[in-house]
């Protein structure tokens, strides 16, 4: 055998065939983007086991992330569908219509990117490395949601809610160098919300519904467990 490979060699070009390299490519394709919206990048996470499944029952989540703003954010799903991943997707954009999209070339993407009508760029199939920046997301987001179930001491499977929470913690924090998060990137105005860790304990005032089981002498509110904020579709915060 020749070694190295010769490249002039038939046994040598079937028997040491190795894939391209995934370099990063310096070839700026058209202009960055600038606003939220107009590119982003997308994968699913998939829980293999009945044991990874979420007390909610969510089976999997799509990660999402703008590339403009480095908006980030994830959402459990129950199924991986593409009308699961269409809500997920309708409730990242919120009114604000998406333009462009990167994915793993995924069916239940690929279909719900048509039915939403945002231009679609695909990664080559099975092979995860051109999906680089996704694959990443992925990463920060799991990494994000087992912190918080660990430092909470809840069990793996509250992690819907972590994963929601550390989505919105992410997103107010101003990550070093940066001196702005990308909450106020999107939306040109810090965070005015409270900062309450995953997890604690908490008072809250119960809904009506609630409110009708509890006695006229007992306190107006209640004990309870922090598991995350509540948002409008796109992303904003009301309080």
């Amino acid at each position: 055998t020749h070694y190295p490979k010769n490249p002039f060699c038939a046994i040598c070009q079937r028997a040491k065939m190795q894939r391209k390299p995934c370099r990063r490519n310096q070839v700026i394709k058209g202009e960055p983007p600038t606003e939220f919206g107009q590119s982003v990048t997308m994968d699913h996470v998939v829980a293999n086991s009945e044991r990874s499944l979420g007390i909610t029952g969510d089976s999997c989540a799509l990660i999402i992330g703008d590339k403009a703003t480095g908006w980030v954010d994830g959402f459990p799903l129950p199924d991986k569908s593409s009308g699961s991943a269409q809500a997920a997707l309708r409730e990242f954009a919120g009114t604000i219509p998406l333009v462009r999209a990167w994915t793993d070339c995924s069916a239940e993407l690929c279909h719900a990117l048509d039915a939403l009508k945002v231009v679609h760029d695909r990664a080559t199939p099975y092979k995860p490395q051109t999906n680089g920046k996704a694959e990443r997301l992925v990463r920060l987001m799991m990494e994000g949601t087992r912190t918080l179930l660990l430092q909470a001491g809840l069990p793996a499977g509250f992690w819907p809610y972590a994963l929601r929470c550390y989505s919105v913690l992410h997103n107010i924090t101003a990550i070093p160098p940066a001196t702005k998060s990308t909450w106020e990137v999107r939306f040109k105005a810090p965070f005015h919300g409270p900062l309450i860790p995953f997890g604690s304990a908490v008072h809250f005032k119960p809904n009506k519904i609630a409110a009708l089981e509890m006695g006229k002498s007992e306190p107006d509110t209640g004990p309870g467990v922090f598991f995350g904020y509540k948002l409008m579709p796109g992303g904003a915060f009301r309080g």
